[in-house]
């Protein structure tokens, strides 16, 4: 599995294709956005390089990337050719033979499952492993959904491009929170929540919140090291102390429902760089607090009438801010970086936004 720093899985530079191409791209559409667009996932070559008619390819590539398909697809260009490939027939026909581990991934990615290669606590981990017959072994589990059933998957895919489904296990509910998870944030040792429902909610709850706490404290030493604006500095020191009024709230509702809180365990902590930091913010901060302060924002709207309204109210209200100081340090940190660096960053964010838009549904049956 061919996975890189900063750009993640980066399939398409790894791929030995029945046929030359110029330029071949995984792209998506976010179809469920207002504005839907086009994201490129990953690419390797240069589009229109070869072409009699630049202008002309190059319009070709435009008008195919408006495909209104909300599944990952090919684009290939050979000379003036432009070509997408959405059905996995037409992605057979271009992959040809299934010889590396990342053209079985990309048939598992075809079926909407998850592929990815955070292995931190919470993040998407794929596992590729040989077969001892044919072909390759898959492991990887659905995006996790606030409250949700998780199902891990192990699927078989064979050379000739056959995928079967071999193994399927249900996994608890994941715990969603408004809160920063940090870098170093080990997984739990399987499930260890007593209790259901808003006891597991609350519980799971409680320990991210906790480790948050570990998450702002980081980045404000880290901004430090940057030389970052004071208010930069001052407003992550005061989202730590925030999380852990945040962590006491959760704490406690996890307990009247009957659960015992959760504890966190976190590795030794090692500060980052600007690269890292800004990635990091990019997805925990930009995508994934925004997205908590609104989840918060909603739940403390729907407890309005009982107790602990007011204590959500309070996370959603701290949450908000936490959102808008993520997108101010993102204002601050990425202009500084090299323009690469930048492009990727933003192709992470925007798919970490199109995967809030379009849920990952386990499509089984290839088309």
């Amino acid at each position: 599995m061919h996975c890189e720093p900063i750009k993640g899985w980066r399939p398409m530079s790894a791929l030995q294709l029945s046929q030359d191409v110029d330029f071949v791209a995984l792209r998506t559409h976010a179809a469920s956005f207002e504005h839907p667009f086009i994201f490129e996932r990953d690419a390797a070559g240069v589009p229109c390089a070869h072409a009699s008619d630049p202008r002309v390819c190059e319009a070709e590539v435009r008008r195919i990337s408006v495909l209104e398909t909300d599944k990952s697809h090919f684009l290939s260009v050979q000379g003036d050719l432009v070509r997408a490939y959405e059905t996995l027939s037409d992605k057979l026909a271009l992959l040809g033979t299934i010889d590396t581990p990342d053209e079985a991934l990309l048939l598992v990615d075809h079926m909407g499952l998850p592929v990815g290669c955070d292995r931190s606590a919470n993040g998407e981990a794929t596992t590729v492993s040989l077969r001892d017959d044919d072909g390759y072994r898959i492991t990887t589990r659905v995006r996790e959904d606030c409250g949700n059933q998780r199902t891990a998957y192990e699927i078989d895919v064979t050379s000739a491009g056959s995928v079967h489904i071999a193994k399927q296990t249900k996994l608890p509910p994941s715990n969603c929170t408004s809160g920063r998870r940090p870098p170093n944030l080990l997984a739990r040792r399987g499930d260890q929540t007593n209790g259901a429902g808003l006891a597991r909610y609350f519980a799971g709850a409680a320990r991210l919140e906790a480790a948050s706490v570990d998450a702002f404290e980081q980045l404000a030493e880290e901004l430090r090291v940057f030389a970052a604006p004071r208010a930069l500095r001052e407003a992550a020191r005061r989202a730590a102390e925030e999380d852990v009024r945040h962590a006491r709230i959760t704490s406690a509702l996890a307990e009247r429902f009957g659960a015992r809180p959760e504890q966190q365990t976190l590795s030794r902590r090692k500060l980052r760089g600007r690269d890292e930091v800004a990635l990091d913010n990019a997805l925990e901060g930009c995508v994934s607090e925004t997205y908590s302060a609104y989840l918060a924002t909603v739940q403390s709207r729907l407890a309005a009438r009982d107790a602990m309204g007011a204590s959500l109210g309070q996370i959603a209200h701290d949450e908000t801010r936490h959102a808008a100081f993520s997108w101010q340090l993102a204002a601050w940190l990425e202009p500084g970086l090299d323009v690469q660096v930048r492009r990727r960053i933003g192709e992470r964010r925007l798919g970490a936004l199109a995967a809030l838009g379009t849920r990952a549904d386990a499509r089984l049956a290839a088309r």
